[in-house]
């Protein structure tokens, strides 16, 4: 990336795309990649209103129990309400949460930014996709971006998110084809957030605030990332998070389950083929059981634009258009820069 300003120093027209810049920090990127006044800036809004956002406080049970057991046993008792082409995702923050998350959840991949073979990243990304690992996939924050699946169901983040940028974009993993999508977070943090600073480029601030926040979730997301509050009620479409309407059953008995001290156990000899998420004794640790859901033939991934309004959209295809046109007008060479992250370049 210390190759961009350079990049900015040619004459060649540039295009800088990303899904994920706040408002407060448009400035700081401006300054950072060297771009000129006269630059053009096209956005649409963040609002996902299939997202059910939910935040669940974290307190070890029993006593002296880590948030990944915790996780593993939500994340299974979840997983037993998928059905067919149905996922579901698991967010990890430290990878021994992750190893440990799909040790106990028996048959499920982790992927995380040490799995080097490209190969057996594919794979498992495959048997994910086909429903052979019982619908779940654990990854650290190197997996939330870039990873399209048009059918997950829940997103689980273990462990607060490393800053809002990132909750928005894990949990735009989930609801693509425009259906629910829950976007549970198990919050293990008990310290006042700090406040937003010009040199917090993931929103660390921001993501303090909303987890402890008492008002609509949509609000401080929408807020930082588009300057536009949107709540649960003025969103048109919009699924109510949990300020917003008090009872998610779903979710709420898995949690239920999952902080339960009188979890039963099974014998050792519980195996895939034994019902769905049957606690699996070995010893002193404890494997969930996934079942095989019914196999999906591949679909081609669309890209779904149904989280803006058809207004919006054409606005913003109106706008796209005109800007390109001129740059193939006036340029016959372009560069095209597209930042999944803001940490790629700030």
């Amino acid at each position: 990336m210390h190759l961009v300003p350079t990049l900015m120093e040619q004459k060649v027209a540039v295009i800088f795309l990303t899904a994920t810049l706040p408002v407060r920090l448009e400035e700081l990127f401006r300054k950072a990649v060297n771009l000129p006044a006269n630059h053009n800036l096209i956005r649409a809004q963040t609002n996902r209103p299939e997202s059910v956002y939910i935040v669940k406080p974290f307190q070890a049970s029993p006593p002296g129990e880590g948030v990944e057991q915790v996780g593993a046993r939500l994340a299974a008792k979840l997983a037993e309400l998928l059905e067919g082409e149905d996922r579901a995702i698991i967010f990890v923050r430290k990878k021994d949460h992750g190893d440990e998350i799909a040790r106990r959840l028996y048959g499920c991949p982790f992927i995380s930014s040490d799995m080097t073979d490209e190969k057996a990243r594919t794979e498992a990304m495959k048997q994910w996709e086909n429903g052979t690992t019982g619908g779940l996939l654990v990854g650290t924050s190197s997996l939330i971006q870039g990873l399209h699946y048009d059918h997950v169901r829940y997103v689980i983040f273990v462990g607060a998110p490393w800053g809002l940028i990132d909750l928005v974009q894990g949990a735009g993993r989930g609801g693509r084809d425009g259906k629910r999508a829950e976007v549970v977070v198990i919050n293990c943090f008990d310290k006042s957030p700090n406040d937003p600073t010009p040199d917090d480029p993931q929103c660390e601030g921001e993501m303090g605030r909303w987890l402890i926040a008492q008002h609509c979730r949509r609000e401080l997301i929408s807020s930082t990332m588009d300057a536009v509050q949107v709540t649960c009620q003025s969103l048109e479409g919009a699924l109510p998070c949990d300020n917003c309407q008090s009872r998610h059953p779903e979710v709420d008995n898995a949690w239920a389950y999952a902080t339960s001290a009188t979890t039963s156990a099974t014998s050792k000899n519980t195996s895939l083929s034994a019902p769905p998420h049957t606690l699996q004794q070995q010893e002193d640790t404890t494997q969930l059981a996934l079942p095989t859901l019914r196999p999906q033939a591949p679909k081609a991934q669309v890209i779904d634009h149904s989280v803006i309004t058809t207004a919006d959209r054409e606005l913003l295809h109106s706008r796209t258009r005109s800007v390109f046109n001129s740059i193939v007008a006036t340029s016959p060479t372009c560069a095209i820069c597209w930042f999944l992250n803001l940490r790629d370049v700030l």
